[in-house]
């Protein structure tokens, strides 16, 4: 099977425009992730759970919320998924279930990490989680500033070596 598309829109318009099927009530993902460990997209159709479309056919995934805020694959070909309301999870393909990590805020962004293998970045309103499900680090989160007006933006930034911030006051 040919390489399928990452990105977002290109993914849209080819389950949505291309005429590939697409057996859900709505006419858009919500979030959307290539699995190079698979070959596979996983799509979350518009408060529909997430799914993993082969080329010919969708799999549940039995995520347990309809919505997801974003999708990455890390370097241990683990799923995680970003939840609407404080939701972090990832997805062990073995035995088919997900399993939840501490994460406050509804998500804004999420990346596999660089230079730590297993572990993701996640970002909302309250904080930056470098995490690989047992390690946990924090950085910059409202409680630790506890300085009142701390926003970040809905794009977490990875480098190589370092993490950068992007914050806008509102």
């Amino acid at each position: 099977m040919a390489a399928l598309p990452h990105n977002k829109l290109i993914a849209d318009r080819l389950f949505c425009s291309l005429g590939y099927p697409f057996p859900f009530p709505t006419d858009n993902t919500e979030a959307i992730c290539y699995r190079p460990s698979d070959g596979t997209v996983v799509i979350n159709p518009m408060f529909n759970y997430l799914h993993s479309w082969d080329g010919s056919s969708y799999t549940s995934l039995n995520f347990n919320n309809s919505r997801s805020r974003g999708l990455t694959e890390d370097s241990q070909n683990r799923l995680w998924s970003l939840g609407e309301n404080s939701g972090l999870s990832y997805y062990t393909d073995a035995n088919q279930t997900w399993t939840s990590v501490p994460f406050l805020g509804t998500g804004n962004g999420i990346r596999k990490d660089p230079t730590r293998p297993g572990t993701i970045w996640a970002c909302s309103g309250y904080e930056a989680l470098r995490t690989d499900g047992n390690y946990n680090s924090v950085f910059l989160s409202r409680q630790q500033r506890n300085t009142g007006r701390c926003y970040y933006t809905p794009c977490l930034y990875v480098g190589r070596a370092y993490l950068v911030y992007k914050f806008s006051e509102y």
